[in-house]
């Protein structure tokens, strides 16, 4: 496999020894959080309640079209239509995220650091098109080649299929890659990948198992960041 090149000082090309492989919408801002208050909006106007359990259980990593089913199952709206509700949402979180976005300071820093080191790619629950505008919204244009979608999965996202595919994507052998992870289902399949993995739980998710990960951080700060370059110089020694 050709390794990836870069250009580095005085005009020599520099070959790209890893790679550090986000959630996207999770790592960057607060998505699983804006995708909970749209959800519980859009439940709302519909006459239904959103209870946390419901949202932790059937919504955090399950693809749109199967949490549907179960929200309206578990809410007793069983004349609701499902492509209805479903298009709501969709429209909704769109809405949602052409608004202001607050992206995470420490993702900017790990971003700026990153890039001297290592490749960056991104999974993305959106559609391709909205995951690239969205990065340049976020003032991280270049990313077109580097953001895998997984928008048409029809299993939990992300599959350790995708973070594989990712890696291949980039050329990046898949132990070479450090995967930032923040969910239980996420960790398993980046560990399933054979990557590094720091876990970063959000509100929703620090319940849950991150067995296997090599480090477990309450939010992206300068630690986790210190220690995603660390694994990463481990990965590509």
């Amino acid at each position: 496999m050709t390794k990836p090149r870069r250009s580095g000082s005085k005009g020599t090309e520099e070959v790209v020894q890893g790679a550090i492989l986000i959630e996207m919408e999770n790592v960057a801002f607060r998505g699983r959080q804006l995708f909970h208050d749209v959800l519980e909006k859009v439940l709302n106007d519909k006459g239904m309640k959103l209870e946390p359990e419901i949202f932790s259980r059937y919504c955090l990593d399950a693809p749109s079209r199967q949490f549907v089913t179960c929200l309206l199952k578990s809410t007793n709206k069983p004349k609701l239509s499902e492509d209805k509700l479903l298009s709501d949402i969709l429209d909704a979180l769109k809405v949602a995220l052409n608004g202001k976005l607050k992206i995470e300071t420490a993702f900017k820093e790990l971003i700026k650091v990153a890039e001297e080191k290592a490749l960056i790619g991104g999974l993305s629950s959106l559609d391709k098109d909205a995951a690239v505008r969205l990065m340049t919204d976020l003032g991280l244009p270049g990313m077109d080649s580097r953001i895998l979608s997984c928008a048409d999965e029809h299993k939990n996202f992300p599959g350790a299929n995708m973070w594989m595919k990712l890696a291949n994507s980039i050329r990046i052998p898949s132990s070479r890659c450090v995967a930032i992870a923040t969910s239980a289902a996420s960790c398993n399949s980046a560990l399933a990948a054979r990557m590094r993995i720091v876990a970063i739980p959000d509100k929703f998710t620090s319940f849950q198992d991150f067995g296997g990960a090599d480090a477990v951080f309450e939010s992206l700060d300068k630690n986790a960041v210190s220690s995603v370059l660390e694994l990463l110089k481990s990965a590509t020694s």
